[in-house]
């Protein structure tokens, strides 16, 4: 269970300049401790003894996909009610980009209930046990702006890849 995020005491909007003004809130999806930890593992490189070895230090603050099955955002902060929540199939929410195996932090919540968000949690455990393949959002806007952005450039072109759920 998530609590919208807030900016500057305001729910934060996601992407404003591509969705709807209000329709998607954000939720921050990642662990709230430091953030790394150091694993007993050791790297060793060429040259290098086990006296000189460094441990290897690890992010833990990133959910994987597997990690929970269900996500509850509590929007209080855009309601003003403790008992509005939104909930979704967690395989559904957005991967990062540079590792799909990890949930982006970032994620969009519907302003009202739609095909991927519900207000009722007997709906989302429905969808979880249907094991539909969706996404929270099916057209991401932000990236395809910046798709277009980039295409307009004639010099390097680069194209965006988000994985298939």
């Amino acid at each position: 269970m998530k609590l919208q995020r807030l900016e500057i005491g305001v729910p934060k909007l996601y992407y404003p300049n591509h969705y709807d003004r209000g329709s998607l809130f954000v939720v921050e999806v990642q662990k709230t401790r430091s953030g790394e930890k150091a694993s007993k593992k050791t790297l060793l490189g060429p040259g290098t003894t086990r006296a000189k070895a460094e441990p290897v230090i690890e992010n833990t603050r990133p959910y994987s996909f597997g990690d929970f099955d269900i996500l509850a955002v509590n929007m209080h902060p855009s309601s003003g009610n403790w008992r509005d929540f939104r909930y979704t199939v967690a395989s559904w929410l957005l991967p990062r980009p540079a590792n799909p195996g990890l949930v982006e932090i970032l994620q969009p919540v519907a302003a009202v209930p739609n095909d991927v968000w519900t207000e009722d949690l007997g709906t989302c455990l429905s969808w979880y046990e249907s094991a539909k393949q969706l996404r929270v959002l099916t057209e991401l806007l932000h990236v395809k702006k910046l798709t277009e952005k980039i295409s307009r450039k004639p010099a390097r072109q680069k194209k965006l890849k988000w994985p298939k759920p």
